[in-house]
């Protein structure tokens, strides 16, 4: 069951309910507004709705995305069946696919659009920082297979994102970054090896 931020159930007639459609499209404050005024409350409540509405999303619900959605509901379900929906946190998680994306264009941009990779690899030619990164890599790949086979959606997401964001963007890729800035002789061995 999601609940609000607040642990309250969602519900039309304290009108706290959050549509996924406006969390993954973004709606403004006044739309918010305007949603609730079109619905049945009592005046009343109608008010305490737009005041808590004021509260939690002054300047409205950002545009988050299907993913960063999704992402979200996922790595909730270690808490319990029931989510407390904060969306602050699904922000976090539209930045994080959005440095993804970022991460997969410099790649792209470094290694170029007719890149193709080797079919064999001998890891013992790559730079270290290339050796400890696919370590990594593995480790994370089998915790992420395990946790999804005992139905840990969460251990799963946590597992992925812990990769890409602690280990790929924040380590290795700021590790590589001297690598193109000039003609280095173990880049272009790695670049050909990888």
């Amino acid at each position: 069951m999601i609940r609000d931020a607040h642990g309250r159930k969602m519900s039309m007639s304290l009108g706290n309910v959050i549509d996924p459609l406006e969390v993954i499209n973004g709606i403004s404050l006044e739309g918010l507004h305007k949603r609730l005024e079109e619905g049945n409350l009592d005046p009343k409540e109608l008010t305490v709705a737009k005041e808590g509405h004021g509260k939690d999303f002054p300047n409205g619900i950002p545009e988050c995305g299907t993913d960063a959605l999704r992402f979200a509901l996922i790595s909730y379900t270690a808490q319990s069946d029931k989510i407390n929906l904060d969306i602050q946190r699904v922000v976090g998680y539209r930045q994080w696919c959005n440095k993804l994306w970022n991460a997969v264009r410099f790649a792209i941009s470094k290694f170029g659009n007719d890149y193709v990779p080797p079919a064999n690899v001998n890891p013992d030619k790559l730079p270290f920082s290339c050796q400890w990164i696919l370590s990594l890599l593995s480790k994370a790949i089998s915790k992420t297979i395990t946790a999804l086979e005992l139905y840990e959606l969460s251990n799963a997401a946590s597992t992925v994102y812990s990769w890409w964001q602690y280990q790929l963007c924040d380590v290795f890729i700021e590790a590589i970054k001297p690598f193109f800035t000039g003609n280095d002789p173990e880049f272009e061995s790695a670049r050909s090896s990888a």
